[in-house]
């Protein structure tokens, strides 16, 4: 639950970034994608070394798992598309029905960020 709010900050920023560059230009906003990965990685690394104590708390009463999603954060490189391409495949989107329609401009919500993850 921690890095799935972390990640859903860092995405909603992410397209925000995105949100300001030209549609035409085949990866905007790299620099800034690039740097919330690095950030991320960066805290959960903080996490593990300066937080052990606190992480065993976790670990014991909350979340079992924890230790190793963090982990594989930081072990994992994390897929890249751009703003144009997101609203691309949700717009071409067929077998779901989308609670709000998605047009160019519009911030991403949940329910978005899940299809284009699992598309």
């Amino acid at each position: 639950m921690f890095d799935h709010r972390i990640l859903n900050f860092i995405i909603l920023k992410k397209n925000s970034v995105s949100q300001n560059f030209d549609p035409t230009w085949n990866r905007p906003g790299p620099d800034a994608m690039d740097c919330a990965d690095e950030f991320l990685k960066f805290v959960c690394k903080r996490i593990l070394e300066s937080c052990t104590e606190d992480m065993q708390i976790v670990l014991k009463r909350i979340h079992k798992t924890v230790m190793g999603r963090l982990q594989l954060i930081l072990s994992s490189s994390f897929e890249k598309i751009s703003y144009a391409v997101a609203i691309e495949v949700l717009t071409q989107a067929t077998w779901t029905k989308f609670e709000r329609k998605i047009e160019w401009g519009d911030s991403l919500t949940e329910e978005h960020e899940r299809y284009t993850r699992t598309s």
